[in-house]
């Protein structure tokens, strides 16, 4: 065998495709190998090779002995604290340390009571890993191996077949390291020629092709190299970071990617950290919704991997209820295993996963339980087994979590949520990049200049920039002269730097033609000439030469100038559509009602489109969330007091309806234990201080709500009543339309009136009661509509309506039967009525002008209209400006004429126009210049 040896060339082609012609079986028996490469063979002929151990396995191994010799140490000596308070690291980080120290030749039973402290913590460790249940040798521990047998075979003069002939070095062995000088002499010994490599001459030629950004150099680059290709000219490409912009000209050319990448982690693997954020109480919902959501793909088909029957109804009880275990998920639960009634596999994954996230989560108290980890691991991996089949992504994710259980379970009983989450990430983590495809018959691709080898071809080199990191001294003065004293000499970092690079120009220069692609900034800043590159311009300047410097820029006959283009920019507020009573309504809600008046063109999307958001977009948050929680509070503090009253009174002389006491500890204890359920994100670290807030806020305002109807002698009839009713004289597909929906709280007043209250749950302290003094508030007019319709009432404003605010506890009427020392009066202003008989009325007018340009095939979005910036500019001039109308004369003229009609015959919220769910659709935002 014969071996060519370069320090940098580990990675290296063992033979160069893109110099000539030649096949690999005729370079059988010659290889060109780094110093990593190079022990593995050496190890391999020696009869030393052991199997490789994942890096994790071997870090977890290394921390069990730590943890074992420092219960032993002195708690405030090295390296104590730092374990207790991160011990991944800490393992992780002398681990390195001692391959460091082995491969230089340390041995940890000759480290007496004279050395160091640290060092001799390091040997006692060392000393106990042989019996340590997991623990494999490193690359290390091979190295030290290989020296010390070839020495022992040089002392002993027992022959060995090695089987190689001569080793080249590209280099100087002298300039090699302690260790390897000592292999190379003892190689020498044992019969092998050892020869080095002649030092390179000089580059014949060196091109820089500079541009400004990596956008610039993309095109042309991609240019040169499907010139060099198209005159058949052999080359090397060096690509030490991504290609992906380059390879995107590249094949809009018609030429090979170069298929350079980042390394990055599986996308399944990131769903380890997902399920079990997932998985661990307090829950994140959106997490939660996440997982969800995750789909595993096998063969170009995609599959949830939480059953779907299960997340389709789970992310629908999230929506109602944003928590775990409430009687949404429940209902869900029941309801999919119904489904699956005849597939008892899939009804088993439903069952175990609700008992793990419901009955049996996670807990990071004191750090995580590791059996239950493992527990809710094997669920998971379950699930990609099950899924993937043969060599595919997620069959591989599967048999990667059951090592990953395995190490967990041995960290001990417990593991903090840090540990845990490093463990994961050195499970699952990658870095650099790698070549995932070779660019052509004429182009070979590499990531490092050393890599070259001892290829002649030319060199395009990609973005030539600095990819050195510092190296560390993890030594200290009195712990390197003791290990000096030892015989055992460290590698030194000067040196190392010096060796890589002497390597890198070895191999450029031995190309004897050099183009590189430079850029001055990369992601807006300055790029960082790679070392290399700055040597080899020097060369030419001690020849009295000058690099060959062109712009980057395109030759005429590879630019291509993009001509204008036309973009069709969707009308936000007037559209025509097919006519037909198919786009009417049938039956309505108020917030339908409220979207038709507003955003009619939203209201299509979403009823007649069938577009809605996201499962994770749509789950409560913030004030919606908080509100839904309340609602439900008190609804079944109502509803509990309705059923004991029913259970108790005379049916005959009742009207089943009750005064609810302000007991303080009912509130405060339905609040916490509705709280997982519907506001499972206020339990989340970090926000107790909010929790406690709402919590107060809540608890008061209830007891305020009850209090008020107490002393006003109002009692309640129901909660979340049901109603359904008829918008008369409305222009429906079939005649009146039905309006349906529910009433938060049905209260008979002291003389015996029916009325209403509806409850809200917002930071906007003054928006509900000008809605009340406005003479704006439909939802109330709704309201009094379903009472007056049940009670044979005539008038609307004989129904006694109220909002309240359950986050400022007060009460927003204009009834003095509600008890308020002052009601509010109705000013009406804008599209506002004085009662709500004539703000009915107009809301009717305006819902049968929708209807009736529905009908026609037109629909005119108002609400759009005023929310444009150019509009409101237009429509009230800031003094001292002349703003022009964004539309033409005719245009402009109906839709002043539209808006007056809406605003003074109808009822138009134009407050609420701002609230849109889908501006990128209908063109009312989205930048289109």
């Amino acid at each position: 065998m014969h071996i060519t040896f370069g320090w940098g060339f580990d990675t290296a082609r063992w033979f160069d495709p893109a110099t000539s012609t030649t096949t690999a079986s005729s370079n059988l028996g010659s290889v060109t190998v780094g110093p990593n490469q190079f022990a593995d063979i050496l190890a391999t002929r020696l009869a030393l090779s052991a199997p490789e151990c994942d890096a994790p396995v071997r870090i977890a191994a290394y921390r069990g002995v730590l943890a074992r010799v420092l219960e032993t140490q002195d708690p405030h000596s090295w390296p104590v604290a730092s374990f207790r308070a991160d011990p991944w690291t800490a393992s992780r980080e002398l681990l390195s340390w001692r391959d460091q120290l082995v491969a230089s030749g340390w041995d940890a039973s000759a480290t007496g009571a004279d050395a160091p402290h640290r060092l001799q913590v390091l040997s006692r460790v060392e000393q106990a890993l042989a019996d340590e249940p997991g623990w494999s040798p490193g690359p290390a521990d091979v190295l030290r191996e290989v020296d010390r047998t070839l020495a022992d075979l040089v002392d002993t003069g027992e022959p060995w077949p090695l089987g190689i002939d001569r080793v080249d070095l590209d280099g100087h062995l002298d300039d090699l390291p302690p260790v390897w000088h000592r292999i190379t002499g003892n190689l020498r010994e044992l019969g092998v020629d050892l020869g080095e490599l002649p030092v390179p001459e000089p580059l014949e030629d060196l091109t820089l092709i500079t541009s400004d950004t990596v956008w610039d150099a993309a095109p042309v680059a991609a240019a040169h190299l499907a010139g060099l290709s198209g005159e058949r000219i052999r080359h090397t490409v060096i690509a030490g970071t991504s290609t992906a912009l380059l390879d995107r000209e590249l094949q809009r050319i018609g030429r090979p990617a170069l298929g350079v990448a980042e390394r990055q982690a599986s996308a399944y693997a990131q769903v380890i950290p997902l399920y079990l954020r997932a998985m661990t109480t307090p829950h994140d919902i959106h997490a939660l919704v996440d997982l969800l959501n995750t789909g595993v793909t096998v063969d170009g088909t995609t599959t949830t991997l939480v059953p779907g029957p299960l997340r389709r109804r789970l992310v629908d009880a999230l929506n109602q209820q944003p928590g775990v275990g409430g009687p949404a998920w429940d209902a869900a639960v029941s309801d999919a295993l119904a489904d699956c009634s005849d597939r008892p596999a899939t009804a088993e994954k439903i069952r175990d996963f609700d008992t793990l996230v419901r009955h049996r989560p996670l807990s990071v108290d004191d750090g995580f339980d590791t059996a239950e980890v493992a527990l809710h691991l094997e669920w998971l991996q379950r699930q990609f087994t099950s899924q993937g089949r043969g060599q595919s992504a997620s069959s591989g994710i599967g048999s990667r979590i059951a090592p990953l259980r395995d190490l967990i379970v041995g960290l001990g009983a417990r593991i903090s949520a840090r540990e845990l989450d490093q463990v994961i990430a050195e499970f699952t983590g990658t870095g650099g990049v790698g070549v995932q495809a070779s660019a052509d018959a004429y182009s070979d691709v590499v990531t490092g200049p050393a890599q070259l080898g001892v290829g002649s071809a030319p060199v395009v080199w990609w973005l030539p920039a600095d990819d050195g990191t510092a190296p560390r001294d993890r030594v200290r003065p009195d712990e390197a002269q003791w290990l000096a004293d030892h015989g055992v000499v460290l590698p030194d970092p000067e040196a190392d730097a010096r060796r890589v690079l002497d390597s890198q120009l070895r191999a450029l220069r031995r190309r004897r033609h050099v183009t590189a692609l430079t850029v001055e900034t990369v992601n807006g800043e300055p790029a960082a000439q790679h070392p290399a590159l700055t040597f080899l311009v020097d060369d030419l300047h001690r020849q009295g030469r000058e690099p060959h410097v062109v712009p980057g820029d395109l030759p005429e006959d590879h630019r291509t100038v993009p001509g204008p283009v036309t973009i069709d920019v969707p009308d936000p507020v007037s559209r025509s559509l097919t006519p037909g009573d198919h786009l009417l309504p049938t039956r309505i809600s108020f917030s339908q009602w409220e979207k038709l008046l507003v955003h009619p063109l939203e209201w299509l999307l979403e009823r007649r489109l069938g577009i809605r958001a996201g499962g994770l977009a749509t789950v409560p948050t913030g004030n919606q969330m908080v509100g839904t929680w309340l609602h439900t509070v008190v609804e079944n503090i109502v509803n509990r007091h309705l059923a004991d009253t029913a259970d108790t009174a005379d049916a005959a002389v009742t009207d089943a309806a009750v005064t609810v006491p302000a007991d303080h500890a009912e509130i405060a204890a339905e609040l916490r234990r509705l709280l997982p359920w519907y506001a499972a994100e206020l339990l989340m670290p970090g926000r107790s201080r909010e929790l406690g807030t709402t919590l107060a806020l809540a608890e008061q305002s209830i007891a305020g709500l009850f209090t008020t109807l107490t002393d006003a002698g109002i009692r309640i009839r129901a909660v979340e009543a049901s109603f359904t009713t008829s918008v008369t004289g409305s222009h429906g597909a079939e005649g009146d339309l039905e309006l349906a929906g529910l009433r938060d709280m049905d209260v008979v007043m002291p003389d015996g009136t029916p009325g209403v209250i509806d409850l809200k749950y917002t930071f906007a302290r003054k928006k509900y009661r000008d809605a009340v003094q406005d003479g704006t508030a439909l939802q109330l007019a709704v309201y009094a509509a379903s009472v007056a319709d049940e009670h044979g009432l005539q008038r609307l404003a004989d129904v006694p309506v109220a909002y309240f605010n359950l986050r400022d506890n007060r009460l927003d009427t204009t009834d003095g039967r509600f008890g308020a020392a002052e009601p509010l009066t109705v000013d009406p202003s804008g599209t506002g009525a004085a009662d709500a008989d004539e703000l009915w009325d107009r809301a009717v007018t305006g819902l049968n002008r929708i209807l009736d340009d529905l009908r026609t095939g037109r629909v005119t979005d108002l609400g759009n209209l005023v929310v444009q910036r150019e509009w409101q500019d237009w429509e009230a001039p800031k003094r001292g400006s002349s703003p022009s109308s964004p539309y033409d004369d005719d245009t402009t003229a109906a839709y002043t004429a539209a808006l007056r009609d809406a605003r003074s015959t109808e009822f138009f919220p134009e407050k609420n126009a701002v609230y849109t769910d889908y501006p990128l659709i209908t063109g009312a935002e989205g930048d289109f210049s």
